[in-house]
């Protein structure tokens, strides 16, 4: 008997996806431990309908009618499930009086109607749908002055926003930004459109009081449909080509904080962070909960948007050349003296904005001058960098520490004496 009881009961972990809706799985789950969310997507959005404690139920209307399951249902900690399947649920009922499972049958399949009933499906094409959308987009975007003499004033490609378009999307289908981005680089690589960032820039005074760049970052893309008066042509023949597959809507609401994807590729948040900042990670796979990040940005104003606070870090603490920052300029000037011209030039070219500028306030004006002159088309030799870097930063805190390592040894001379 308790094997069978153990065989009956499955176990998940917080945050693991327990059925999918559409999922198709005859059977219904009881809580024994932990708690479960049911939710669904509506407006791309996902809404809790209910948590299951133990001791309830869930699922059921699967077991009874063999439908698909009607919503989604994830695990809020870890949680232990007695799994109910069709047989253990018409044993039970046939235990009930015949009215009694008539009227358990009727109320199962009046829920499947009503759920269905208001259930928001996904859009049947979405690749087909999102193109509709463009070409909607495109239309209401161009201009109404009369093209050139000649030409037809609905062919004529005419750029808009990207972040207005997925906008737009999302508040119509029932899409995720991966599946839009999957249309739009679908549709640019067929060359049928162009995508073009507009970027914009973050400045910075350097020493002498000039304003540099900083950091460069794309604010919005442009689109434009090259052809647009066949473009829906285009797109239906293109439609028909693709391969069929019917994703599920919410795959993409798996998400992961920062600990869990450590965990997952086995590393610390520490490290993840910086890959961050050096756009190691692609941008794509960013997402944040609107709601909660639009009332977080309200409390911290625009200005703490517009500028980065550098953690200061200790001498144990330094990776790369962009971590020279936090050396003061005694140190540095002695460590470029060490390393000589070459590598101070291997250093400036692998470094960015703000470390060149520091670096620059290091040296006199003839020899920074002829840095910035040299470097200007130096290639970056990542090997060469890597090696550079790793000598300057043992430089820095052999300078560093030498303090302490002379008390250090001083104080072992003493012990050593006392000793004898």
């Amino acid at each position: 008997m308790g094997d069978s009881t153990q065989e009956k009961t499955k176990s998940f972990n917080k945050g693991q996806m327990i059925f999918r809706e559409g999922q198709l799985n005859p059977v219904a789950y009881m809580v024994k431990k932990g708690t479960v969310s049911i939710y669904r997507v509506v407006n791309n959005r996902k809404v809790i309908v209910g948590r299951m404690l133990p001791g309830q139920i869930f699922g059921e209307s699967a077991v009874i009618t063999g439908a698909p399951f009607h919503a989604n249902a994830v695990a809020d900690d870890f949680v232990d499930l007695l799994v109910i399947d069709q047989t253990t649920l018409k044993t039970l009922l046939l235990k009930c009086p015949g009215p009694m499972q008539r009227i358990v049958r009727y109320l199962m399949d009046r829920i499947s109607v009503l759920e269905r009933a208001v259930h928001e499906q996904p859009a049947p094409n979405s690749f087909l749908s999102i193109c509709q959308i463009l070409e909607l987009t495109h239309k209401a975007t161009r201009p109404p002055a009369p093209a050139a003499k000649g030409g037809d004033p609905a062919n004529v490609p005419v750029p808009f926003s990207y972040v207005d378009f997925c906008r737009n999307v999302r508040n119509v289908l029932l899409v995720s930004q991966l599946e839009i981005d999957e249309v739009l680089e679908r549709l640019q690589r067929l060359g049928v459109m162009t995508i073009s960032e507009i970027k914009s820039a973050t400045y910075r005074k350097d020493v002498l009081g000039n304003m540099n760049v900083s950091s460069e970052y794309v604010q919005d893309k442009h689109l434009t449909l090259k052809e647009p008066a066949s473009f829906m042509t285009v797109a239906r023949n293109l439609s028909m080509e693709l391969p069929e597959k019917t994703p599920p809507c919410t795959s993409e609401l798996d998400f992961i904080d920062m600990q869990g994807l450590a965990e997952m590729v086995k590393s610390t948040p520490e490290i993840l962070y910086k890959k961050l900042a050096q756009h190691e990670i692609p941008q794509n796979l960013f997402f944040f909960p609107a709601d909660a990040m639009r009332e977080w940005a309200q409390v911290k104003g625009e200005d703490f948007f517009q500028r980065v606070k550098r953690k200061r870090l200790n001498i144990d603490e330094l990776e790369s050349v962009d971590d020279l920052v936090f050396v003061d300029n005694n140190t540095l000037r002695d460590v470029f003296q060490k390393i000589g011209f070459h590598k101070v030039l291997v250093l400036y070219a692998g470094a960015q904005e703000e470390t060149r500028t520091k670096m620059l306030g290091c040296m006199s004006g003839k020899i920074a001058a002829m840095v910035k002159e040299e470097s200007a088309d130096r290639a970056v030799d990542d090997m060469e960098l890597a090696d550079v870097e790793a000598e300057a930063i043992a430089l820095v805190r052999e300078l560093k520490g030498d303090g302490k390592g002379a008390a250090k040894e001083e104080r072992n001379a003493d012990a050593k004496g006392a000793g004898k």
